[in-house]
């Protein structure tokens, strides 16, 4: 049976949250802006202890948040850089297929007119982190300059293939973004390849 409520995509998300390929991802990160991780801080509902137990990160430097209204405006990590001194907030994102685009939600449940991430004014995140395992590549992209592009392209990618999930509880929708068009429209990102 194919996983896909709301729900169960949660949890499997927040399970995936706690891959030690995160830590790979988010120290690359820092050392290509010219940091040092420092702390990460998870924002689940889950309880995760057997997901740490070997973790690849001190445990003195993982704080763990159970906030829902907070998850909801886009934060799922907060990671700290130089002793705590800057953080950013993470809005993370994973495709399970080695996918070579970026698929954007455009309603979260269309038949209320509640939107998708990329439009969500309210969301908070810095950087959305887009996974796509099991290839071991992560895009960091700059939230605020993706929803800019999209707003302003709005009229022609809606003109694109929408692609529609309707798990019985949530009619969702959206399209996808050629890793290129990311490349040539969006100047802060970064492509982290572990493979």
């Amino acid at each position: 049976m194919k996983d896909n409520s709301f729900q169960d995509r949660r949890i499997k998300s927040e399970i995936n949250s706690f891959d030690p390929l995160w830590v790979e991802f988010y120290k690359e990160f820092a050392s290509m802006k010219g940091k040092i991780l420092t702390n990460m801080e998870f924002n689940c509902s889950i309880d995760p202890s057997q997901y740490l137990e070997n973790y690849p990160f001190p445990l003195s430097q993982v704080t763990i948040q159970h906030n829902d209204s907070t998850q909801k405006r886009g934060v799922d990590k907060r990671i700290s850089f130089d002793g705590g001194n800057t953080y950013i907030i993470i809005e993370e994102k994973v495709r399970y297929k080695p996918y070579n685009d970026v698929f954007v939600e455009r309603w979260e449940d269309k038949r209320i007119w509640k939107v998708g991430w990329a439009w969500d004014t309210e969301l908070v995140c810095n950087y959305l982190a887009y996974a796509i395992w099991p290839s071991s590549l992560c895009i960091f992209i700059n939230f605020k300059q993706l929803q800019f592009h999209l707003f302003e392209n709005e009229e022609k990618y809606m003109k694109r293939k929408q692609y529609v999930n309707d798990d019985g509880g949530y009619l969702s929708t959206g399209f996808t973004l050629s890793f290129a068009e990311i490349q040539n429209n969006i100047p802060d990102l970064l492509f982290i390849d572990k493979s």
